[in-house]
């Protein structure tokens, strides 16, 4: 083989060597690319979670209510806070209940990923953040990421009656009681304690109303007499409270419908107001009676500024 000739050979071998050895590199390189876009999607999508702290930092308030506006402890229901947010994406938020006038906290829940433009709900057992009951006129404020309260948005400022913050604010006024006032009605306030009966005094609160008038449980417990006397109260129940006291409804328009052992809730419908027994005038003879209850041992006590108290709020 002359010289020329091998030399052509021997350049074609070295092309094809380093032809092969660029192939091998892009094989061998391919892999490990591929594993570091991977690497840096990873570090990329660890690095910005869902929004966070703006989580949403222009938050607004497009709903923000209470339901029921009056509730009570051992009650049909309890307050339950309805928020629609207006925002960028999930929210972390903090409600916060306070005193209606002072301000003062009284309870702090906190809800995270609050989705926009969806109303939730967020429920209260009535208690502050030490476990004591929290009773009276009351207030809720939503706070965002920030702490600082949200704003009202305009269209809730609208539908609450005006454009004004404290329009706003009374539709997260509530309140959370321990008793109700058991006529729902229309009524006046007739003998107290102490009104001449013959051989013996009234002992208790007459309401007057008219007859049909709707009654309820002033707090609710169990059922312990459902009876009739002609002779004085007529229909009657007995009910022997969550707190102790035996409370008493005569005169009531029919026998209730709640038989004896049943556990009735604060605000419950127990019957209606009635003239039936020895009575004259629609009216509700209502009774107070300290444990161990109704002529079992107890005493009747004043109803009068308990019915009053519960009355104005009612």
């Amino acid at each position: 083989m002359d010289r020329k000739t091998r030399s052509n050979i021997d350049g074609r071998q070295a092309r094809a060597t380093l032809v092969a050895a660029f192939l091998a590199l892009l094989v061998f390189a391919a892999p490990a690319g591929a594993e570091a876009a991977e690497e840096d999607s990873t570090a990329t999508a660890a690095a910005s979670p869902a929004p966070t702290a703006s989580k949403s930092g222009g938050a607004r308030l497009l709903d923000a209510r209470v339901k029921p506006k009056r509730a009570y402890s051992f009650g049909l229901k309890q307050p339950r806070f309805w928020i629609t947010l207006g925002a960028s994406g999930p929210t972390d938020i903090r409600i916060d209940i306070v005193r209606a006038k002072s301000g003062l906290l009284q309870r702090s829940i906190t809800v995270d990923d609050v989705k926009p433009r969806t109303a939730t709900a967020v429920g209260w057992d009535g208690r502050s953040s030490s476990g004591a009951p929290v009773r009276g006129k009351l207030r809720f404020v939503v706070r965002g990421p920030s702490g600082k309260p949200l704003r009202f948005s305009k269209r809730y400022l609208r539908a609450a009656g005006g454009k004004k913050k404290k329009k706003g604010k009374k539709r997260t006024q509530f309140g959370f009681f321990d008793f109700i006032f058991p006529v729902r009605g229309k009524h006046s306030y007739g003998d107290g304690i102490g009104a001449p009966r013959g051989d013996h005094t009234h002992q208790g609160q007459d309401i007057s109303a008219r007859c049909g008038t709707k009654l309820v449980a002033a707090q609710g417990g169990t059922v312990t007499v459902n009876a009739y006397q002609a002779s004085g109260a007529g229909f009657y129940l007995v009910i022997d409270t969550i707190g102790g006291t035996d409370m008493v409804y005569m005169h009531m328009a029919y026998r209730s419908a709640i038989p004896v052992g049943t556990v009735v809730r604060t605000g419950q419908t127990i019957g209606s107001v009635g003239t039936t027994g020895s009575s004259s005038g629609c009216h509700l003879h209502f009774e107070m009676w300290t444990p161990p209850g109704w002529y079992s041992g107890g005493t009747f006590a004043n109803p009068s500024p308990y019915l009053r108290a519960w009355d104005k709020y009612s």
